[in-house]
C-alpha cells in the first residue's frame, strides 16, 4: 500500500475510533478539550499573554542593544563561536572536532554568514525561541483547548528563567526548541499517522539528541508513543519503529558523517563524551553544582583541554582522540571515587535532587543577579521554577484523573504521557548524573508548561467536583503547597552577583575595546574572590597593557603566593613577569637618557627586587645612584652586578656616570672582581 493509501486508512481508522468513543459516551472533559480549541481566549487571559510577550520582547531587545554579553563571548560561548567561525572558514564541515555540541555551532554559523558577529547568532536564537513558543501553543490548543493552553503559555512566559537562557550563547534554548519540535511532530503523527509523520518524529528526536546528548534517554519513550499513535492502522510495531529509526538517521547521519570526515570518528557527541561534566558533578569535592574538582579545572574553558592533558598525563596528540581520552580518564576517575565512598555519592545525588526542585537559579557563567544589576528595569521577577514545577505536578494528577474517567481521553493522551514523561526523565537524569544548574534544568519547562494549564484549572475549580474528586483535588493542593514551601529554603549562600559574573563582564568589555570598564569589573571580581588565579592573572595583564606596571606586579606577586596553580597559569605568570620587567626597564632607560637620575634610580631598584631583574639592571641602578650622589648605594649595586657576572672592566672604568666612585676604597676591589670575571669567561 502506498503512503497516500496508508494515510487514508489511518484517517478512516481514527474516525472509526472516534465514533466508537462517542458511542461509548464522551465525558465532559473530552467535550471541553475538543470543543474549546475553536473558542476565543478570555479577554483577561488574552491581555495577560500580550503583556507578557511585550515584556519579553522588551527584555530581549535591551539585552541585545545594551549589554556587552550580546556582543562578546566567553567561557562555553567562546568555544561555540570558535566552532562556528571554523565552519564558516571551511564550509560545510569545518576542520576542528566539536568539543561541545556541534548542532549549536551550526545554529550560530548560519546567521553569521551575513556578518561574523555573535549578535546575529543570538538574534536567530530568539527567532527560533519565538517559533518554539508558537509551536508549543498550537500543540497545547489542539490537546487542551484554548483556555488551558493560554494558562500554560502564560505560566511559561512568566517564568524568567526561560527568558534568561533564550539570549545566552548556550544550548539551553536549543534544547527547549527541539523538545517542542518533538511534540509538534507527535501531534502531526496523531492527526495523520503514516510514514511521513513517523519520519518527522524520528528526525525531531534526532535533533533533540544533538541539542543535548542526555535526551538520548527520551528516545525509548518516543518510540512507545510512536507505536501507540499508529495503533489504529493495525500495522506491526516494527513497521512504526523502522520509520522512526529512519527519521533518527536522517538527523544524526550528517553529524556522524561530518565527525568521521573531520576527526575519523563516527560519533554524534562532543569529543570528550561528557566525561568532564560527569567528573565535575561526581568527584569527592562536589556538592551538586559546578565546582573546580579540587583544582582539576580552573573554569577557563578555553584552557580546559590543555589543563586536563597535563594533569591526567594524556599522550595522544590528535585533538579528537585527545579529547576522547580525557573523557575516558575522567569517567574512570569518577567511578573510582564513587566506589571509594558510595555513601557520600548517595548523599550527593539527594543533594542534587534538592537543588533541582528549589526556586533558586543556580547559574555558573551567566549570572542572573549580575544581569539584574545591569538591567535594573528588568525586574527578573516572575514565577519561580518551583511554581512551574508545582503546577506541572498538579496538572499530571489532573490528567490522570481525567483519563480514569474517560477511556477515550486516556487513549489519546497515552502517547503524550510517554513523550512528556521521557523528556522530563532525561532532563532530571542529566541533573543527577552530572551536576545541577539552571541551564541543565530549564528544558523541564516543556513538559511542565504543557501540564500547567490543566493543573491551574483543576486547582482553581476542583472544589466543584464530587466528593471523590475533591479528595484528589485536596491531595493536589497539598502537593503544591509542599513543593512551594520546600522551595523557599535557600539553596545558595548569597543572591549577590558572583566574582565570575564580574570577571566575564570584564572579559566582554575587553573584547569590545573598553579597558576602563573592564578594569572596574575586574576590581569587583577580585573583591569577591581575591584568591581566584584566573581573575588575578587577567587583571594583571590589563594593568600591564594600560601601563600600570606596579599594579600588575602586585597582582603577579599575589598569584605566585597561591598554591597548586595550573601549569598554563604558571606559564602565563612567567610571561607576564617578563613583559612587565621589559616595560619597566624601558621606563628606566628613558629616564636615564633624559638625565632624570632620581626616577631611573627608583625604577632600576624596583627591577632588582623583581625575580626578572638582571645584572644589567644592577649596573644601571649603580649609575643612577652615582649621579644623584649616593656613592654607598652605587657601590652596593656595582658589587651586586660584579657578583652576577659583570666582566666589561674597560667600560666600567670609562663610564662617565661612575667617575665619582673612582676614589672610593671599594672601587678597586670591584674592578678587580670584574676583571676576574672576564678572565674566567675567557678560559
Amino acid at each position: 500500500m502506498g503512503e497516500a493509501g496508508a494515510e487514508a486508512e489511518a484517517e478512516a481508522a481514527e474516525a472509526s475510533t472516534s465514533a466508537q468513543e462517542s458511542d461509548a459516551g464522551g465525558s465532559v472533559e473530552q467535550v471541553e478539550s475538543e470543543g474549546s480549541a475553536a473558542q476565543r481566549l478570555p479577554r483577561w487571559l488574552w491581555l495577560l499573554l500580550v503583556a507578557l510577550v511585550i515584556l519579553r520582547v522588551g527584555y530581549h531587545s535591551a539585552y541585545l542593544t545594551e549589554l556587552p554579553f550580546a556582543l562578546a563571548t566567553f567561557s562555553d560561548g567562546r568555544l561555540y563561536e570558535q566552532a562556528a567561525l571554523d565552519i564558516l572558514a571551511r564550509p560545510p564541515w569545518g576542520s576542528e572536532p566539536f568539543y561541545l555540541q556541534g548542532l549549536y555551532a551550526y545554529q550560530l554559523a548560519l546567521p553569521m554568514t551575513i556578518r561574523p558577529w555573535i549578535a546575529f547568532g543570538l538574534l536567530l536564537q530568539l527567532v527560533l525561541a519565538g517559533l518554539a513558543l508558537w509551536g508549543l501553543w498550537r500543540v497545547m490548543v489542539a490537546r487542551l483547548g484554548r483556555r488551558e493552553a493560554g494558562l500554560g503559555l502564560a505560566v511559561l512566559l512568566a517564568y524568567p528563567g526561560l527568558a534568561f537562557y533564550e539570549n545566552k550563547v548556550l544550548t539551553a534554548s536549543l534544547a527547549v526548541g527541539t523538545m517542542v519540535l518533538v511534540l509538534v511532530a507527535l501531534a502531526r503523527l496523531q492527526r495523520r499517522p503514516g510514514p511521513r509523520a513517523l519520519l518527522l518524529l524520528g528526525a525531531a528526536s534526532g535533533l533533540m539528541i544533538l541539542a543535548r546528548g542526555n535526551m538520548l534517554l527520551a528516545v525509548p519513550g518516543v518510540a512507545v508513543a510512536a507505536v501507540l499513535a499508529v495503533a489504529p492502522l493495525g500495522r506491526p510495531r516494527r513497521w512504526a519503529l523502522a520509520w522512526l529509526v529512519g527519521g533518527l538517521l536522517l538527523s544524526l547521519g550528517p553529524m556522524a558523517l561530518r565527525n568521521a570526515i573531520v576527526t575519523g570518528q563516527l560519533t554524534i557527541m562532543p569529543a570528550h563524551g561528557g566525561g568532564t561534566s560527569f567528573y565535575i558533578g561526581n568527584n569527592r569535592h562536589a556538592r551538586g553544582v559546578w565546582n573546580d574538582a579540587g583544582g582539576l579545572v580552573s573554569g577557563e574553558v578555553v584552557h580546559e583541554r590543555s589543563e586536563l592533558v597535563s594533569i591526567l598525563g594524556i599522550e595522544e596528540r590528535d585533538e579528537a582522540e585527545q579529547a576522547a581520552a580525557i573523557g575516558r580518564a575522567l569517567y574512570r576517575r569518577a567511578a573510582s571515587e564513587i566506589a571509594e565512598d558510595p555513601g557520600r555519592w548517595l548523599w550527593l545525588e539527594l543533594r542534587k535532587a534538592w537543588l533541582l526542585i528549589g526556586h533558586d537559579e543556580l547559574t555558573q557563567d551567566y549570572d542572573r543577579a549580575g544581569e539584574l544589576e545591569l538591567l535594573p528595569w528588568w525586574a527578573g521577577r516572575g514565577l519561580s521554577f518551583a511554581v512551574l514545577l508545582a503546577l506541572g505536578l498538579a496538572g499530571a494528577l489532573a490528567m490522570v484523573g481525567r483519563a480514569r474517567r474517560d477511556p477515550g481521553l486516556a487513549a489519546r493522551w497515552r502517547p503524550w504521557a510517554w513523550v512528556l514523561g521521557s523528556q522530563a526523565a532525561a532532563v532530571v537524569a542529566a541533573n543527577l548524573l552530572f551536576f545541577t544548574s539552571s541551564q541543565h534544568r530549564v528544558p523541564l519547562v516543556v513538559p511542565l508548561a504543557v501540564l500547567a494549564g490543566p493543573g491551574l484549572s483543576w486547582l482553581l475549580g476542583g472544589f466543584r467536583e464530587s466528593e471523590a474528586g475533591r479528595r484528589g483535588w485536596a491531595l493536589a493542593w497539598a502537593l503544591v503547597l509542599l513543593v512551594l514551601v520546600q522551595a523557599v529554603w535557600p539553596r545558595q549562600r548569597s543572591d549577590e552577583p558572583t566574582a565570575v559574573h564580574y570577571y566575564n563582564l570584564a572579559v566582554a568589555h575587553l573584547r569590545l575595546g573598553q579597558p576602563d570598564l573592564a578594569r572596574g569589573a575586574f576590581d569587583r571580581a577580585v573583591e569577591r574572590r581575591p584568591d581566584h588565579p584566573v581573575i588575578l592573572l587577567e587583571r594583571a595583564t590589563l594593568h600591564r597593557l594600560r601601563g600600570r606596571l606596579e599594579l600588575a606586579r602586585a597582582d603577579l606577586d599575589r598569584l605566585e603566593a597561591l598554591p597548586e596553580l595550573p601549569p598554563w597559569i604558571v606559564a602565563r605568570i612567567a610571561d607576564e613577569r617578563r613583559r612587565v620587567v621589559g616595560l619597566r626597564r624601558m621606563e628606566g632607560i628613558v629616564a636615564q637618557r633624559a638625565q632624570d637620575w632620581s626616577t631611573c634610580a627608583v625604577v632600576f631598584d624596583e627591577l632588582l627586587e623583581d625575580p626578572g631583574g638582571t645584572m644589567v639592571d644592577a649596573y644601571d641602578a649603580a649609575c643612577c645612584h652615582a649621579r644623584i650622589g649616593d656613592r654607598p648605594g652605587a657601590l652596593d649595586r656595582l658589587e651586586r652586578a660584579a657578583a652576577a657576572g659583570l666582566r666589561d672592566a674597560a667600560h666600567l672604568r670609562a663610564d662617565p656616570d661612575l667617575v665619582s666612585l673612582h676614589d672610593e676604597p671599594r672601587w678597586a676591589p670591584i674592578v678587580e672582581r670584574v676583571e676576574a670575571n672576564r678572565a674566567a669567561a675567557g678560559r
